[in-house]
């Protein structure tokens, strides 16, 4: 089988060419459509074969990490790839050999990818494993975060969601207020303007948390206080904190923690993350609806799970789940907020060098995310 890769293919030793008939409703992939295809592609395109080596690429990833086709063209694809993202890698491509069926890989992923010259790069990556019968490949469709962030809504756009959002909360304290200072209030009503005069304050605080800390990251200012700690007590905290919510909502709340390593983490940050996934999952599930929350030990990483059957999230809008500003349309149940929470997230779980994927079948058929963080012998020392 040849690889296209541009002006370069790629022939594996001791491969047999063979000859087949093309059907009237098959492609040949060495055909020049498919050349220009891949080239023009808008995202960065890197074939591996079983063995981790590189089989084709095009033009873009030459231009995101700085290496020529020929430098990179049979070498393994470590040469990209960050060490403490290593063996995850490798646990991918032991998973596509057990498993060649041709298939989306465990959705879209964020971590970093190594430049030749000027360090570690974010990036988002989505994998899908191929198979020629013979052979067993992963295709990786690559996306430079930082590019695709000036692709982000206007100064105006922004500053427009921002002041919505932050006069909702203010106009419900004010008027509220306003009912107490009449003195008409019975003793439950004041209770309940009380009530909703806190909520509405907690909402205010947490909106310009986001802001502060989507400020801290543009700038590189988010400092983690990295210690060894258990992720299964930290998980369980935050957990403790959310249950009530869930009652009150009638969502079902189950979870399996199980025995895990230690990992080096802000315990902090950590515990940020998993109140962003899980409240987010209490909110987009319907009375009588059901959270399952799993911590794993999966070898070289510990692994957190979040699935809930509530609304779903729209195919086209999960490649953009992750951006900061981001918000489905067509659904009002997915709207609400700064649309800044999962970026937040990203960016801590990629802080503490893990990866976070999602995943959804569609509007109605509920969402899963997996958050993989590396123990505390492949943990990154200090990140900030």
């Amino acid at each position: 089988m040849r690889l296209v890769s541009g002006a370069s293919t790629v022939r594996h030793p001791g491969h047999r060419e063979r000859e087949q008939h093309v059907g009237p409703n098959e492609r040949d992939p060495d055909a020049p459509g498919y050349q220009v295809l891949v080239e023009a592609g808008p995202v960065a395109m890197i074939l591996v074969d079983e063995t981790g080596r590189i089989a084709m690429v095009n033009s873009e990833v030459e231009r995101m990490f700085g290496y020529s086709r020929s430098e990179l063209l049979g070498q393994s694809i470590d040469v990209l790839v960050p060490e403490a993202w290593r063996a995850w890698d490798a646990s991918l491509r032991e998973g596509v050999a057990t498993r060649p069926d041709p298939r989306p890989i465990a959705g879209r992923h964020t971590l970093s990818g190594r430049r030749k010259h000027r360090g570690e790069i974010a990036i988002d990556v989505e994998l899908v494993a191929l198979s020629t019968g013979e052979e067993q490949f992963v295709l990786a469709a690559i996306t430079d975060v930082a590019r695709r962030a000036h692709e982000q809504p206007s100064d105006d756009e922004i500053l427009a969601v921002v002041s919505h959002e932050l006069r909702s909360p203010i106009e419900a304290i004010v008027a509220w207020s306003r009912l107490l200072r009449a003195g008409t209030f019975t003793g439950a009503e004041t209770m309940r303007a009380l009530e909703t005069i806190e909520r509405n304050a907690r909402s205010q605080a947490r909106l310009i948390d986001e802001l502060l800390d989507r400020a801290r990251m543009t700038r590189g200012r988010i400092e983690l206080r990295l210690e060894t700690c258990d992720p299964a007590t930290v998980v369980g905290c935050a957990l403790d904190s959310l249950a009530p919510l869930a009652t009150a909502k009638g969502v079902h709340l189950h979870t399996a923690l199980g025995p895990v390593p230690p990992i080096t983490a802000d315990p902090g940050r950590l515990e940020q993350v998993v109140l962003n996934l899980v409240s987010n999952a209490v909110k987009f599930t319907p009375p009588g609806g059901n959270i399952d929350v799993q911590l794993t030990d999966a070898r070289s990483h510990v692994e957190l799970t979040v699935r809930d059957d509530g609304r779903g999230i729209q195919r086209e809008f999960l490649a953009r789940a992750f951006d900061p500003f981001s918000q489905q349309s067509g659904s009002s149940d997915r709207r609400g907020g700064l649309g800044l929470g999962l970026a937040i997230v990203r960016q801590l779980v990629a802080l503490h060098g893990g990866t976070i994927t999602v995943a959804s079948e569609g509007e109605g058929k509920g969402a899963t995310f997996v958050v993989r963080l590396p123990t505390h012998a492949t943990a990154p020392t200090a990140r900030s």
